[in-house]
């Protein structure tokens, strides 16, 4: 398959949905100077990732207080994920 270009790339909002993907933000966090616990997470010099799952109860306290310890070194990336199947036209109905 040749590379997309401009000229062979579809235009904006033409993607049919088997071609959209689905992604998760994963948080990227280390403490490089030593040993940090924040948020009741610990981290240390290897990097660890963290999902939405892992924040807890309110992910958007818990990324507010990462990012407060200037000391904390906090990347992201987005994760891909596999979406549900979604059934056919006649699958998963009722059968009298």
């Amino acid at each position: 398959m040749p590379p997309r270009t401009k000229a062979t790339a579809k235009p904006a909002g033409e993607e049919t949905f088997s071609e959209m993907i689905a992604a998760r933000k994963v948080l990227i966090v280390s403490a490089p100077a030593g040993p940090r616990r924040r948020a009741n997470l610990t981290f240390g010099p290897e990097p660890r990732e963290l999902t939405e799952e892992d924040l807890g109860a309110d992910p958007e306290a818990t990324i507010n207080a990462l990012r407060a310890d200037p000391m904390l070194k906090i990347d992201g990336r987005y994760e891909e994920i596999e979406l549900p199947a979604e059934p056919q036209a006649g699958e998963g109905a009722a059968q009298e």
